[in-house]
């Protein structure tokens, strides 16, 4: 044999590793030593199949697949050893060869009978290559393999078959395996799977309902069948459904999953007897725990809501939201410092920014301006978004003061980093509009609208400030055309439309557009725009009552206090 260069060592080392012993020594075969295998092989292993290891190994190493395969599998069969059969066959299959794959997982198995994972290596390839009798009689032997191993032979199978990109063809071999079998639990279960992996939701749907008659308390068909029902739509059947289980088969599972439905369902009341019923029975389960807190707070229960949360502080559990949420409880209670603090205690988690962010703002609430903004400062933004987003905040927090001018330079300051962010653009155009910069207003939303001119908002809003603040009247009405075809049941973009109809002196039209607007959403200034249009066609009591309905919602809109004092002359 010629002599092995060093750099082929490795190389040498894992032909070796890949027998039980080495050249001049006798291998016990790992199928030897299994009940029905294989005998070992019974001869030395020469030197020319360990020649062959070494150099299907150097083939690999340098690409030469093909070479590499052939060697792996005549060291296979001359040797008669698994591992070296498993070897061929996963290199035959990496190198795409799909003949020499068969004939290697053949030996494989041959070998080693009992080896589940060469049954569904063989049975994949069987699928691959479209020989699909032969591959329903391989899964069907790997079925039984995996009993005789106390395993769960259909769950290897649903693996094998999930994997293959023809789920038709999967489909079809798994019912072709449950024809033979048509009172198998498993089989009619793991059939349903493929059903819905295919799209076959009716057939899945009755194989599931098989299940059920076979077994009622079936843990999983339920479970199954109320999803594929809830995916329909249909979640009062999915409620029917989970509710007759739980009377066969009370898991926790199964109640977690018909509380969840009944939320869904907006059953609000049943789900929370469903999840404090959890809490009782699972007392330990931080799960049910947050679930009754979360529902408690969707429902407008907060102070309900506390003992949950703060049960998972107790228990140690989900910590960072446990928090958050008691700090949106305080906060709607008003106890703005309380809130703060629970609020401070989200050190991590999805909420940290949220909470952070919070506090800010109740400072800010609080009048203390330059802390909140001190503390904003102070965030690390990991990402151009929670920049972005930190910015706008302070920005806004200074708005609401009153320090139009300061806002103005946060978002000038935040632009010469992003000049292009649009996000940061329409925020700083409607602040401009306030301080009746229309300049400002005007360059940075048609900077938007250069790069997306169908941004309906920046359109709405170009259209509206020129309607507004100027007599470009024909150019407004353009652009919140362009966005009325993009945004048809937006009530801003409707309002829109009427107040540039108004400006044009066209009243009935503008009357038709703001009476839309108004029953879509009361909003304040569509209030003013209505009120507006129905006191210069002369309607003067019906505006002041449609302002005196909007300072009810919004007692302290300065805008419509100053309309209410119009007088009717």
């Amino acid at each position: 044999m010629p002599s092995i260069p060093r750099s082929c060592l490795p190389a040498l080392a894992l032909a070796l590793a890949l027998l039980s012993g080495c050249s001049g020594v006798q291998t016990q075969s790992v199928a030897g030593a299994t009940p029905g295998a294989a005998a070992p092989a019974s001869s030395k292993i020469s030197a020319a199949v360990l020649y062959k290891l070494l150099t299907a190994e150097i083939a690999r190493k340098r690409n030469r697949l093909d070479l590499a395969v052939s060697l792996y599998l005549q060291a296979a069969e001359e040797s008669r050893d698994v591992a070296v059969a498993e070897r061929a066959t996963r290199m035959a299959v990496f190198a795409r060869d799909e003949a020499r794959s068969l004939t290697a997982s053949i030996l494989w198995i041959q070998l080693a009978p009992r080896n589940l994972a060469a049954r569904q290596v063989h049975a994949a390839l069987l699928i691959r290559a479209h020989r699909n009798d032969e591959a329903a009689r391989a899964l069907s032997a790997l079925i039984d393999e995996a009993s005789n191993n106390q395993r769960n032979g259909f769950k290897l199978v649903t693996t094998i078959l999930s994997r293959q990109k023809d789920k038709k063809l999967a489909f079809t071999i798994m019912q072709a395996l449950v024809k033979e079998r048509p009172s198998d639990l498993q089989a009619i279960y793991t059939l349903a799977q493929l059903a819905v992996q295919v799209g076959n939701l009716e057939q899945a749907k009755t194989l599931l309902q098989r299940v059920l008659e076979l077994e009622p308390e079936h843990p999983q068909a339920p479970l199954f069948l109320a999803r594929i029902l809830q995916s329909e739509g249909n979640t009062s059947a999915a409620i029917t459904l989970l509710s007759d289980a739980l009377k066969n088969n009370p898991s926790k599972k199964t109640r977690f999953i018909y509380a969840r439905l009944l939320v869904d369902a907006k059953q609000y009341e049943m789900a929370r007897k469903e999840f404090e019923h959890l809490v009782k029975e699972m007392p330990e389960s931080a799960d049910a725990h947050f679930a009754l807190g979360l529902l408690l707070l969707q429902t407008g229960r907060l102070e309900d809501a506390r003992a949950p949360f703060e049960q998972l502080i107790t228990m140690g559990k989900r910590l960072h939201v446990a928090h958050y949420y008691l700090g949106q409880i305080d906060e709607s209670g008003k106890r703005l410092e309380a809130a703060i603090k629970a609020y401070g205690k989200v050190n991590g988690g999805e909420h940290f920014l949220n909470a952070q962010i919070r506090i800010a703002i109740l400072l800010a609430n609080q009048g203390k301006f330059e802390q909140a903004r001190h503390h904003l400062h102070g965030l690390e933004r990991k990402t151009p978004a929670q920049a972005v987003r930190i910015q706008r905040v302070e920005a806004e927090i200074l708005a609401r003061a009153g320090k139009l001018e300061a806002a103005l330079k946060v978002y000038d300051a935040a632009l010469l980093e992003r000049p292009d962010n649009d996000e940061l653009l329409y925020a700083r155009a409607m602040l401009a509009v306030r301080l009746d910069r229309i300049d400002i207003v005007e360059r940075d939303l048609r900077n938007i609208l250069s790069r997306n001119p169908d941004n309906a908002d920046a359109l709405n809003a170009l259209g509206f400030s020129l309607a507004d603040q100027t007599q470009r009247y024909p150019e407004a009405m353009a652009l919140i055309q362009q966005a009325l075809v993009l945004k048809p049941d937006d009530h801003y973009v409707i309002d829109s439309m009427g107040w540039v109809l108004y400006r044009l002196g066209r009243y009935p039209e503008a009357l038709q557009f703001l009476r839309r607007a108004f029953a879509v959403k009361g909003d304040p200034e569509i209030a003013v725009h209505l009120g507006e249009v129905l006191w210069s066609m002369g309607n003067k009591d019906d505006a002041k009552a449609i302002w005196k309905g909007a300072l009810d919602k919004v007692p302290t809109d300065q805008r419509l206090l100053e309309l209410i004092k119009r007088p009717n002359k």
